[in-house]
């Protein structure tokens, strides 16, 4: 029994960071449609995963399949277009996680934030023409107007938000 990692990827994010801690941990990884063969082999799951629109992307999958299996321990890494150091974000995705799991027998330790990257030629049409009305609609308030999400959504817009190594390092020393 030991610690695992499974991730839940769209765009490959979430596959670069489930990697690297895979590699720097030397923790085996598995991408969640594989995570049935495992789980009778570990007993903690650490579960790398994008949020879109406020949704854990595939937690509901997670949560089904371990849904046989007792007691569990969680470790969740969230990956973002948002500021990952941002209370009100974090609290937002925790009570999300939480409501989730009422009726699970996974037992939650911690929730990692780190920051996604946005690569436009990647997304799918629908997220890109999502991405871009957000954008647009951002960029046309005055900058005093504009939310700290809004501000974020301009931010990796402009500037095609990469993967966040500081944060990455910090959240290393506690897994």
């Amino acid at each position: 029994m030991g610690k695992y990692i499974t991730y839940a990827t769209r765009y490959g994010t979430c596959e670069k960071y489930a990697a690297r801690i895979a590699k720097e941990k030397n923790y085996p990884i598995y991408p969640i449609n594989e995570i049935a063969n495992h789980i009778a082999d570990h007993d903690e799951i650490i579960f790398v995963t994008p949020i879109y629109t406020g949704k854990i992307f595939s937690f509901d999958k997670l949560i089904k399949e371990l849904h046989q299996k007792n007691s569990v321990k969680l470790i969740m890494i969230i990956v973002g277009m948002y500021n990952p150091n941002r209370e009100s974000n974090n609290t937002k995705i925790e009570n999300i996680a939480n409501e989730m799991l009422e009726k699970s027998t996974l037992q939650l330790q911690s929730i990692y934030h780190l920051f996604g990257e946005l690569n436009s030629e990647k997304l799918s049409i629908i997220h890109r023409t999502l991405i871009k009305m957000l954008y647009n609609k951002a960029k046309k308030q005055a900058e005093i107007n504009l939310s700290e999400n809004e501000k974020d959504i301009i931010n990796a817009y402009e500037n095609n938000n990469q993967m966040d190594n500081n944060e990455f390092i910090e959240m290393m020393r506690s897994l």
